[in-house]
């Protein structure tokens, strides 16, 4: 006989307290004086013998209802003959906690697998060490436990936004049991596609595993795969449209599916959309942005089976007014000054000797305008800006200190300056797919009549990968160039704002490009995938300071800073666990808002053959599934039979009350 829970057998000690009553409930005894006492005396001596085996008796009943009742707490069963060896001595059981083991929040199919690796469980030897590992990363699922330990467990499992693959699980049970070939390996997943595509890289070590397979019933999902604005920029009062990628996972047709748009937490849109069997397709909700600052949104699906994949969120910024710095050598040039006469800009104006430094980093472009040379007090500034995701842009001067202009580019990560070329040349090429002429071309235009220059700095172009054409001139030389070392960008224009060198302010390209790069700031991602291990960009954190995660005033994490690159990143790692979006805080300010969403790989759920589209597994499967079956068969469970026991002992305890008298 064995038992689930042998600790609770410990409790067997408390019918010493029945016994030490029975021994020491001594009765007190009145003296009668009677004449002739032969008769009373053999009377007495007679009831007290008859009464100590009804005491007996009694004591014996209860002590028999007393330990029924905890064996049977024990969950006592006999053992078959399963199909683990008695001699095992370690043994390492992966359950499947992702996603996809829920559907409609039920967790039917993670409580199927957790039935599974407890059934495995209860056929091994006492003495037998237990490892579990899941989708969480934790240090319990990193040790070997005894079978009560393993067991609650594995009882305390639930679902996991992470995921793992199976040849990480089959590194992290090798990792853990350090090649022991004498230990069982087990894993009990629903084998879905995301799961299995790299099974080929450890398909060697795959007949070394038992696998069982969690079937699921069919699920006529559909997801929502991602959200993304049509154009780069938000503006305040401006039209917006949302495109948001649907996915039918099933084999039927579904129509008039719902989907709503809340911004803020107010409905602003919706759309009925029909959409056909294993198709995607992409659809537009057009809202206005009627507010400014940090705004959070989300689009969802109503009524469908697999919940996790309903609902995205996102967030984003739009600023009441972009702040833009023009330092000159000497007074602005009126282009610059025209471009930003919009309500919507601030612009300042500083000349080469009276910047205010305190102030540059409150502006969200500053502009660099026929300086001569750049001071390297300057330059800690404006590296600073980037690093906080602003935007520079530079106009140099004809006639430059080179020297001051390369230390500058070097501190900001951009190609060195060679020397002025003097010869008349047309720009030719342009980047149609930058974003900065989204939406100012309809299309692609040949032959298209773009600005021209009479000199031009010539780059030393190193192998620098965030380096990004705009403009370009015939010899391929650039006319613009971006830079994406930091969170900003930092542009150059190789000619200067110079009517006697270039017409680039006079062309119609010139405006566009500078509104564009004005508003190209804190265009950051519309939300993050929660994963293990996430780092997120922050360049506008400080280091060191303290920054804390809200959702719903209930839960709040301390994030920890770290420098990476010279980026700040946050340190999000496993904390997060529930989609939605966040506030982030630094000490009582609001940042930001920041939008989690599980992983979509988790909602392509399908009902794949594992045995047949793999071959190398179904003798596994078919044998654990025979063997897990005979298992079941043998094992017999006593729980009821000591639970009758104490009840037949508690029946004889009250008869012998009620018949048996002194």
């Amino acid at each position: 006989m064995a038992f689930e829970k042998p600790t609770i057998l410990f409790c067997l000690f408390l019918l010493l307290i029945p016994i030490l009553i029975h021994l020491f409930n001594l009765k007190k005894y009145k003296k009668i004086y009677f004449p002739n006492i032969d008769l009373l005396q053999k009377i007495k001596t007679e009831k007290r013998r008859i009464s100590k085996i009804k005491n007996l008796l009694i004591l014996i009943s209860r002590l028999i209802l007393m330990a029924a009742l905890i064996i049977a707490f024990s969950k006592p069963y006999i053992p078959g003959k399963g199909y683990l060896k008695i001699p095992i001595e370690k043994i390492s059981i992966y359950v499947d906690n992702s996603l996809s083991m829920s559907i409609k929040n039920k967790n039917i199919l993670l409580e199927e697998a957790k039935k599974k690796s407890t059934q495995i469980i209860n056929n091994l030897n006492d003495n037998t060490k237990i490892n579990i590992i899941t989708n969480d990363f934790e240090f319990k699922n990193e040790r070997f436990l005894n079978k009560e330990n393993s067991l609650d467990l594995i009882e305390n499992i639930k679902l996991s936004p992470f995921g793992l693959n199976i040849c990480e699980v089959i590194k992290r049970q090798n990792r853990i049991i350090k090649y022991d070939s004498l230990v069982s390996k087990f894993i009990i997943s629903d084998f879905q596609e995301h799961f299995i595509q790299e099974s080929n890289n450890c398909s060697e070590n795959l007949l070394e595993h038992n696998l069982i397979k969690i079937t699921a019933q069919k699920t006529n999902n559909l997801s929502l795969n991602s959200c993304y604005f049509k154009t780069p920029f938000r503006k305040l009062n401006k039209e917006e449209e949302l495109i948001i990628e649907i996915q039918n996972h099933s084999n039927e047709n579904r129509k008039n599916v719902l989907l709503d748009l809340f911004i803020n937490n107010k409905k602003r849109g919706f759309l009925n959309i029909d959409i056909d069997s294993q198709s995607v397709v992409k659809k537009t909700i057009p809202f206005t942005n009627l507010e400014a600052g940090n705004i959070n949104g989300k689009v969802q699906i109503q009524n469908d089976e697999f919940e996790y994949d309903n609902t995205l969120f996102f967030s984003y910024q739009i600023k009441e007014k972009i702040n833009i710095l023009s330092i000159s050598e000497n007074d602005i040039n009126p282009s610059i000054k025209t471009v930003f006469n919009d309500a919507v800009f601030n612009l300042d104006v500083f000349r080469k000797n009276q910047i205010n430094f305190e102030k540059i980093e409150n502006y969200d472009l500053i502009i660099l305008d026929n300086l001569s040379s750049v001071q390297k007090g300057l330059t800690g500034f404006l590296k600073e800006s980037l690093i906080k995701g602003k935007n520079v842009f530079l106009f140099p001067n004809k006639n430059i200190d080179l020297e001051s202009y390369n230390f500058l580019l070097k501190e900001l990560k951009g190609d060195q300056m060679l020397n002025w070329k003097k010869e008349q040349n047309d720009v030719k090429k342009i980047n149609y797919d930058h974003l900065l002429f989204e939406n100012v071309f309809t299309k692609e235009v040949k032959d298209i009549e773009l600005p021209n220059t009479t000199g031009y700095y010539k780059l030393k172009t190193n192998n620098l990968n965030q380096r990004n054409y705009i403009l370009n001139f015939l010899n391929n030389d650039p006319f613009i160039i971006e830079y994406n070392n930091y969170k900003g960008n930092l542009y150059i224009c190789t000619s200067p704002l110079d009517l006697n060198i270039t017409n680039f302010t006079k062309h119609a390209i010139f405006l566009p490009i500078m509104y564009n790069v004005a508003f190209n700031i804190y265009s950051s991602k519309l939300y993050e995938t929660i994963d293990q291990n996430l780092k997120i960009k922050c360049p506008a954190c400080k280091p060191q300071s303290t920054l804390y995660l809200r959702k719903d005033n209930e839960f709040e994490i301390a994030l920890e800073n770290e420098i990476i690159n010279n980026i700040n990143f946050l340190n999000i790692g496993t904390n997060i666990k529930e989609n939605g979006n966040y506030n982030l805080y630094s000490l009582k300010n609001l940042e930001k808002y920041i939008s989690f969403n599980f992983n979509r790989n988790e909602g392509k759920l399908n009902n794949n053959d594992f045995k047949k589209e793999k071959n190398i597994f179904s003798n596994s499967l078919d044998e654990m599934d025979n063997k897990t079956s005979n298992k079941e068969k043998k094992r017999k469970n006593l729980i009821f039979y000591f639970i009758i026991l104490g009840i037949i002992s508690f029946l004889f305890e009250t008869l012998l009350l009620k018949f048996w008298k002194n």
